[in-house]
């Protein structure tokens, strides 16, 4: 390997965060513009003070889009929260990237503490911050970006290609491989690679400024759109987990608020169904072979189809435990309909008997006897219906 390809470097133009987040229907609007423009001031502190992209002139832009009407519990819609900053073709330390992106998430929380406590607004801490490193300038003349150009500069690329994975000296070449296998452009002056939490732009010279607009309109929907659907996903997993652990105290309740929390759960999977299949339609009506390819590409690394099927399988686990209910509620109910009949039929039987008693002792009305039957039998029906009743209330 030449000294050239060793010291290939890359100059960053942008450097851009991405966030989902849930939030409540009220907060749509200019309350949320209001706190993402006092976030840019606050970030870009942040960012200033952060030793990896210290002294650098920071134009930092902070902006919220929505991507889907959403179901969970009081969240109604899914959004994404986007941090840009142009940093004029810096040279920033990638190594550090990770740790930029850990203060920005603590900005971020701290700033949204108090919406988040009042459950007003929800974000994907379960997830990285995603980044995409943007860059439209080399140290080293590259005359075009094809297969063998981006095997040559493999290592020099690595970096950038892998931002939350490690940065040591002596990875192998399959690990190399791995990462560069799949460049998304269909340009030789461009590269576009994105992995599970970060990505690499590459957009030679004017062309940079000329199709920027694409990458925000065309590159970044299905990206949060994917991303989206794992974050619903993994809220989703978490309150069918919390309807199992409530189940069995739920037992005890009627059977309507274990159908309401059904239900609510049944709201949230088909939100999370409709969103999957907006991705899914990309691939039938959009015109642009490299806007599909994006698309697949994210079904591929965030794993879509297998998001279905868990999901699915872990519904219809759901389903049978609650028709396990039904089911024992349904024995209970049977067991309790049999023994009133059977009271029922004690009582009619009891009846019965004291009327033929009475014709029997009524010749003997005016004798001991007869007072002494009649209160006997007075005591003996008593006993009879309180020990019914007794019964009836112990179950």
């Amino acid at each position: 390997m030449t000294s050239q390809e060793t010291e290939l470097q890359f100059y960053e133009r942008h450097v851009r965060w991405f966030v989902n987040f849930l939030a409540e229907p009220s907060l749509v609007g200019e309350e949320l513009d209001i706190i993402c423009s006092n976030l840019e001031g606050k970030i870009e502190h942040a960012l200033i003070e952060d030793p990896a992209i210290d002294k650098l002139s920071l134009d930092v832009k902070v902006s919220w889009s929505k991507i889907a009407d959403m179901n969970l519990e009081e969240m109604t819609w899914l959004g994404v929260l986007k941090i840009q900053t142009d940093v004029g073709h810096a040279r920033i330390d990638v190594k550090d990237i990770q740790n930029v992106s850990i203060r920005l998430s603590k900005v971020l929380m701290k700033n949204f503490g108090d919406l988040n406590q009042r459950g007003r607004i929800l974000f994907d801490i379960d997830s990285p911050l995603y980044v995409i490193l943007s860059s439209d300038k080399v140290d080293s003349k590259v005359e075009k970006w094809d297969a063998p150009t981006i095997q040559r500069y493999k290592k020099a690329l690595g970096p950038y290609l892998g931002l939350y994975s490690g940065q040591w000296p002596d990875y192998n070449d399959e690990l190399y491989n791995r990462r560069i296998e799949n460049n998304l452009s269909n340009r030789t002056s461009e590269l576009h690679f994105y992995a599970r939490n970060s990505a690499f732009i590459y957009i030679e010279g004017e062309g940079y400024e000329k199709y920027w607009n694409y990458v925000e309109d065309v590159m970044d929907p299905p990206l949060v759109r994917a991303r989206g659907v794992i974050f619903v996903m993994l809220k989703l997993q978490d309150l069918i987990q919390r309807f199992l652990q409530e189940l069995p105290d739920l037992k005890m309740q009627d059977i309507s608020i274990i159908e309401e929390k059904q239900a609510e759960l049944e709201k949230t999977n088909q939100s999370l169904m409709q969103l999957i299949a907006l991705i899914r339609r990309e691939d039938m009506v959009n015109m642009r072979a490299h806007a599909r390819a994006l698309n697949d590409h994210f079904i591929n690394i965030f794993r879509i189809e297998n998001v279905l099927s868990h999901v699915k399988s872990n519904l219809n686990y759901v389903h049978e435990s609650v028709q396990l209910v039904y089911e024992e509620k349904n024995r209970n109910l049977q067991v309790r309909q049999e023994r009133l009949f059977l009271y029922l039929s004690i009582i009619l039987g009891a009846s019965v008997v004291t009327e033929a008693i009475n014709v029997m002792i009524d010749p003997f009305q005016e004798t001991l006897e007869y007072l002494v039957i009649r209160y006997s039998m007075a005591l003996s029906i008593i006993a009879i219906f309180g020990f019914i009743i007794f019964r009836i209330f112990k179950r």
